[in-house]
């Protein structure tokens, strides 16, 4: 420990250097060039119950510059002006898009706010998270249909309709299209729920549709169904292989995709992706007359039948908007669909874009796209591969300061290097991560991937280069919040179970597990500022402890657990502590146990309990099946009712805090 003074004066003296936040990276905004046909519908909740007070919905052809400007031409129905009839309008606006196809439009009918989202596969799909309303934007390249059939084959189609204000007739429901290249679609087979009743309802009607522009019109009767009914307008990806859109006088969303020539495999779920969608939580409607209504932009990983995900939350039980991490496992069926807990998908060819609908009572809809893989030339950060040292939280998920922080790329380093001492350097074998020009401290770095901590100082916008002695990378930009916790697991990797001791140091496991009335600690990475300040690079002080700023709440099995210490690990670098109660009343086996900041929270790892009130074998997959773990179903619960430890981080003995 004698070297802390040495480098607290060292680090006094090289004053802060002076950041600037930075705009937003428009490397790839040429991704978005030319004439897209889109549709956007928007929801604003009137209370508590559900409930909608306004709806809107937008469709038409919006044109991409290339260069970060846009102009739409379409039909809008607005019901906040009265409006009982679509009417033509016209918008301009600007984008930025990141080169990894993520970033953001200015909203066109909501002044000083932005839909937040990502194109790959030729699909933009986006929602506008922080601006107190639920949304989805969807749009793809504007085909020519021209001697080459586009709409023809078999497709699988989700939808989600809001016919009225009241969240009871809230419905979300799937069925097939078989065009047959002579305008008639058959029989129409539907299948989905109201949010009003657990019970399916069924339709079963004939449709047509003709071709017009880069335009389908779905023929079906008015009025024939409860679930729908009418003249939809569909468009089409270039390709054919995804379709979207809806009714012109409704407020809608309907997404499919062709269905494969071939089976699915596993290897298709497999990869990372972009997501966004909107769910109904209708759990709660029969017992309290109540419901929640969300939106969502974010990615996830999905690997072995396990997916971590990330989800930017807007839902009227937050206070604001929510970053939100969670495991879930997933399993391909026998019919070439896709199932997790909450959702069933359909997938296209090599699994490129899925489309999801909720499971009763969780209704709603989600497309998802496969993230490109990133190259580039000379020192290169791979802007997908940056993600939470202990959740593996993906990239779409805020930083904030203190996070310790893994990317990868290549050329990052000379070689392998671990730093040594009492405090991370802001140079390691001549390497520097640059955070908004201020160097950040780094743990390790080797050819592949460098493990770093984000400065105290990040606010907003983090921009991020790495320099190679001498050898800049390209810059990456992601957003910064308050918070970002991630439980470090063991085995390392986000989605299993936490890496948590007992009083006596001895760790929690399935041979020794907790029990109700423990006090436990657990070790995670992102809770954000401490008081008092730690300097970048810095151990977790003994004396007196750091702790956090922000109020930090941990759940086991669902269950608030009493936080009696927050804050920096102490001889810990970019590592917190919790030092926890186990609730009374929690089942015994592996449950979730959510923790939760400010603007995010982690629903990822789970903890080994014995002696819980009610008996329970309990493993991962039966938590998954009886136990929802979302923050959203969570939170609505508790309002409605009054990676493994790198040794590169430690700096000396482990100590137990506890007051």
């Amino acid at each position: 420990m004698r070297k802390i003074k040495v480098a607290i004066l060292f680090l006094l003296a090289v004053c802060a250097i002076a950041q600037t936040i930075p705009d937003w990276d428009a490397s790839g905004n040429s991704q978005l060039e030319g004439r897209y046909n889109f549709r956007h519908v928007a929801y604003i909740t009137s209370h508590l119950g559900g409930d909608m007070s306004k709806k809107i919905l937008l469709h038409g052809a919006i044109n991409f510059d290339g260069n970060g400007g846009y102009t739409i031409s379409a039909t809008q129905l607005d019901t906040r002006n009265g409006q009982s009839s679509p009417s033509r309008v016209s918008y301009a606006g600007t984008y930025r898009i990141a080169a990894n196809g993520y970033g953001y439009l200015s909203n066109p009918v909501v002044k000083n706010s932005s839909i937040y989202g990502s194109i790959s596969s030729g699909v933009f799909i986006g929602a506008s998270t922080e601006s107190g309303f639920n949304d989805l934007l969807i749009a793809t390249p504007a085909p020519q249909f021209g001697t080459t059939p586009i709409f023809h084959g078999q497709y699988s189609m989700v939808a989600m309709d809001v016919p009225s204000n009241n969240h009871k007739d809230i419905s979300s429901f799937t069925f097939p299209l078989k065009p047959n290249g002579y305008g008639s679609l058959g029989e129409i087979s539907i299948t989905g729920f109201v949010a009003g009743s657990p019970e399916p309802v069924k339709s079963v009607m004939q449709g047509s549709y003709s071709l017009a522009g880069n335009r389908v019109t779905i023929l079906l009767p008015l009025g024939d169904g409860k679930l729908l009914s009418g003249n939809q307008m569909i468009h089409t990806s270039t390709d054919g292989t995804f379709i979207f859109g809806g009714s012109s006088d409704s407020f809608n969303m309907i997404v499919g995709v062709k269905v494969p020539s071939s089976a699915q495999t596993q290897k298709d779920l497999e990869g990372l992706f972009y997501q966004a969608g909107i769910d109904h939580d209708a759990s709660e409607i029969l017992n309290k007359n109540q419901s929640i209504l969300s939106s969502f932009h974010g990615s996830f990983r999905a690997k072995s039948g396990m997916a971590i995900n990330h989800q930017r939350l807007n839902s009227l039980i937050y206070p604001k908007a929510l970053d939100y991490t969670f495991t879930d496992n997933y399993s391909l069926n026998h019919d070439g669909t896709a199932s997790d807990t909450f959702q069933r998908y359909w997938i296209t060819e090599q699994g490129k874009i899925r489309v999801g609908i909720g499971n009763y009572p969780y209704l709603g809809i989600s497309v998802s796209a496969k993230v490109p893989v990133m190259n580039g030339p000379g020192v290169f950060i791979n802007s997908t591969s940056i993600r939470n040292a202990g959740s593996e939280a993906p990239f779409t998920a805020a930083l904030s300061p203190g996070e310790l922080v893994t990317l990868s790329g290549k050329n990052l380093a000379p070689g392998s290097t671990v730093y040594e001492g009492s405090i991370a350097p802001k140079q390691l074998a001549g390497v520097q991560v640059l955070i908004n020009g201020v160097s950040a401290p780094v743990v390790s770095v080797n050819r592949t991937e460098i493990t770093f901590v984000v400065p105290y100082s990040i606010r907003a916008l983090a921009s991020l280069q790495v320099n190679n002695n001498g050898q800049r990378s390209n810059t990456v930009t992601t957003y910064v919040n308050a918070t970002s916790p991630g439980l470090y697991t063991i085995p390392s990797g986000g989605s299993a179970a936490v890496a948590a001791s007992h009083v006596d140091n001895t760790p929690v496991t399935a041979d020794n597990p907790a029990r109700t009335g423990d006090i436990l600690q657990l070790y995670l990475t992102g809770l954000g500022i401490v008081n008092p300040e730690n300097l970048d690079g810095m151990p977790g002080p003994i004396s007196p402890l750091a702790k956090t700023v922000d109020r930090i709440q941990v759940y086991v099995d669902g269950k608030a657990a009493e936080v009696k210490y927050s804050g920096l690990a102490p001889n810990y670098i970019g590592l917190y502590q919790l030092n926890i109660v186990v609730p009374d009343d929690i089942r015994s086996g592996d449950v979730y146990v959510d923790v939760s900041g400010v603007d995010a929270d982690t629903s990822q790892a789970y903890l080994s309990i014995i002696d819980g009130s009610k008996s329970n074998s309990g493993t991962l997959k039966s938590v998954n099946s009886q136990n929802s773990h979302r923050a959203g179903q969570r939170r609505w619960r508790l309002r409605s009712m009054p990676g493994e430890i790198p040794n590169s981080l430690r700096t000396g003995h482990r100590h137990g805090v506890f007051d």
